[in-house]
């Protein structure tokens, strides 16, 4: 099985955009969604629907849609922007994708 096919056993939800979003982030943390909706070329809603599945589920519900792998904290800078970063459940995800597992 390859990496892909593991991947995609482990986290049957992802989509792409996920996954960019992901790869994104451990480029450049600390965007907000704004930001990283410009650099993907994808609507606000859609990367922000994607931020909250990827951080703590849609209205911060526990359960299957929750991956736990990005973090959606109040920027310092502006109080009215989140500032993304991936967890560690990120990085390793984003370790397997480019194929250097630690």
């Amino acid at each position: 099985m390859n990496k892909i096919e593991e991947i995609g056993k482990k986290y049957p939800r992802l989509t792409l955009l996920d996954l960019r979003l992901i790869a994104l982030l451990d480029a450049a943390p600390g965007l907000s969604i704004r930001e990283a909706a410009d650099m993907l070329h994808e609507g606000f809603r859609a990367v922000q629907e994607r931020v909250a599945i990827l951080s703590t589920g849609r209205k911060r519900r526990k359960g299957r849609s929750c991956y736990g792998m990005v973090t959606n904290e109040k920027s310092f800078s502006d109080r009215r922007e989140r500032s993304l970063a991936l967890t560690p459940i990120g990085n390793e995800l984003n370790n397997q994708l480019k194929g250097t597992e630690q």
